[in-house]
C-alpha cells in the first residue's frame, strides 16, 4: 500500500482541525496564530462606524466652528493672564461643547465603547495639539524659537480650553452603556 504524501496529510489534518466553513477565512491553526476568522461583510467595519466616522465629523465641524464663528460673529475677547494672552469666545466654546456631544452621541449610537466615545469627542483638541507642536517644531528648525508664553497661550487657546468644552459636551454620553443607548432610541 502506498503512503500518502506528507503535504496532503498535513493539509487534511489542518482542514479537519480548523473546520473551515464557507463564511470563514482559514488563516492558520487555532491557538496562538489564530484560527477561523469571520470574513468581512463589506468595507465598513465596527471600528469605522464607531470611531473614525465620528472623529472625522467632529474634526470637520470644529474647523468650521473655529473659522465661521470668528468671521460671522467677529467677537473674540482677548484676556491677558499674566504673560499669556488668551482669546475667549463664548460662542466658540458653546459650539465646541455641542460638537463634542455630537461626536460622543454618534459613537454611542454606533455601539462604540467609552474609549471610542471619548476619542470621537476629543479628536479636534488632539488635532490642534499636534498642529501647535508642528508649528513650534518647524519654527525651531528654521531658527525662530518661540517663547514659552507663546507656546503656552497657543496650547491653551487652541487645544486645552476647547478640549475641556468638548469633554463637557461629551460627558452625558460617556457613562451611557451600549445597551442603554441602543434600547433608548429604538
Amino acid at each position: 500500500m502506498q503512503r500518502p504524501e506528507p503535504a496532503r496529510v498535513a493539509e487534511r489534518y489542518a482542514r479537519r482541525r480548523l473546520r473551515c466553513t464557507p463564511g470563514t477565512v482559514c488563516c492558520g491553526p487555532p491557538g496562538r496564530l489564530g484560527g477561523p476568522v469571520q470574513a468581512r461583510k463589506g468595507l465598513v467595519t465596527h471600528r469605522t462606524k464607531a470611531l473614525w466616522v465620528p472623529c472625522l465629523v467632529t474634526l470637520i465641524l470644529s474647523i468650521f466652528a473655529n473659522f465661521e464663528i470668528r468671521d460671522v460673529i467677529g467677537w473674540q475677547g482677548a484676556r491677558d493672564v499674566g504673560p499669556v494672552c488668551l482669546f475667549f469666545s463664548l460662542p466658540r466654546l458653546l459650539a465646541h461643547a455641542f460638537i463634542g456631544g455630537i461626536g460622543a452621541y454618534w459613537s454611542c449610537r454606533a455601539g462604540g465603547s467609552s474609549r471610542h466615545r471619548l476619542l470621537a469627542a476629543l479628536t479636534p483638541a488632539l488635532w490642534q495639539t499636534g498642529a501647535v507642536v508642528e508649528v513650534v517644531t518647524k519654527g525651531a528648525v528654521v531658527g525662530r524659537l518661540a517663547s514659552w508664553a507663546v507656546i503656552t497661550s497657543a496650547l491653551l487657546d487652541r487645544a486645552v480650553i476647547p478640549g475641556v468644552a468638548l469633554l463637557v459636551g461629551a460627558l452625558p454620553f460617556l457613562w451611557m452603556g451600549r445597551r442603554r443607548a441602543a434600547t433608548r432610541d429604538g
